[in-house]
Order: structure tokens, then C-alpha cells, then sequence
């Protein structure tokens, strides 16, 4: 493994530091777009990646998930806040979205009834640090494929988004 990254642009403009290992194995490699990396194989013609759309107001959160999803062959779509996800009209390549409960300027759930009222159906993960049963319901009656209590195992996220990739959810 070598290392590799740098900083990577949000899509609210915002940036983050997004190092990580660069890991060559097996006929992969790490292709760099925009300042997103994702792996690929070699010799294979490059592809549009489904996009994970993902909201969180928590810096870590996001470069980790946005390294999960890159290992996995996703491109993340990271927002920082719902402002900036109110913001983002490009639904066409998105798998599904990625939303905290909990952020500083409104709720993941509003988000969701958002893209309801829009017309816009994608499956919806919840995370959240902050379980209680009346959240939970909430959430659960807002339709999402699965709600996760922060820490979550890799598997528990990565199931649901590739029912969603898959055309399951």
C-alpha cells in the first residue's frame, strides 16, 4: 500500500482532507476524477460510477464513508449540511442517498419528505448517533431501506446500498 489522496471538494464547496491508502492489488487501481478516487480496473473502459449521495454535518463521517465508497467502486457525493443538499438537483446517477438524522441546520428525516414532495424517489439510509424509539419510528415510517445507529459496521451500510444498486429496494 502506498499512500495516496489529498484534499477533496464537497458539493456544497466546502473541502475536506481526504487522505487514504492506495492499495494495488489484483489488476486495481486507483483512478483520480475531480479530486474523487475510486478504484478500477485496470484495462477496463472507465465507466460513470453510481453516485452515493451522502449528508452529514460531521467532517470524519464523511471522509470515512467517502472511503468506503470509493473502495467500493461508488462515487460519494458528500454534503455537509441539508442547506447544501436542498441545494443539488442531480438525482439521475444516484444509487441512493446517505442521511444523518441529527444535523445542525435541520433533520434527515425533513430531508427525506423533501425529496417526497419532489417527486424524487431514492432509497434512503438513516445514521444516527442519537437513537430513541419516537426517531426510529419516525424514520422508519419515512420509507428508508435501513436505519443504522453510528457505530455502524461497513457490512450493515454496504448491504442496503447494494440492494439499491441492485434494483432491490
Amino acid at each position: 500500500m502506498a499512500g495516496g489522496g489529498g484534499e477533496c471538494q464537497l458539493a456544497d464547496g466546502k473541502s475536506i482532507d481526504a487522505s487514504f491508502p492506495t492499495i494495488e492489488r489484483e489488476g486495481f487501481a486507483h483512478k483520480c476524477y475531480s479530486n474523487r478516487v475510486w478504484p478500477r480496473r485496470t484495462g477496463m473502459p472507465e465507466t460513470v460510477q453510481p453516485h452515493i449521495l451522502v449528508v452529514d454535518d460531521d467532517p470524519g463521517i464523511l471522509e470515512g464513508l467517502q472511503r468506503l465508497l470509493q473502495l467500493h467502486a461508488y462515487e460519494p457525493i458528500l454534503f455537509s449540511s441539508a442547506e447544501a443538499f436542498k441545494n443539488h438537483t442531480d438525482f439521475e446517477q444516484a444509487v441512493c442517498v446517505i442521511l444523518d438524522i441529527n444535523l445542525s441546520d435541520g433533520s434527515g428525516i425533513d430531508l427525506r419528505h423533501r425529496l417526497t414532495a419532489a417527486g424524487i424517489s431514492l432509497p434512503v439510509i438513516y445514521i444516527t448517533g442519537n437513537d430513541n424509539p419516537a426517531v426510529r419510528m419516525a424514520a422508519l415510517a419515512s420509507g428508508c431501506i435501513a436505519y443504522l445507529t453510528k457505530p455502524f459496521a461497513a457490512r450493515s451500510l454496504l448491504e442496503p446500498i447494494e440492494k439499491a444498486s441492485a434494483g432491490l429496494a
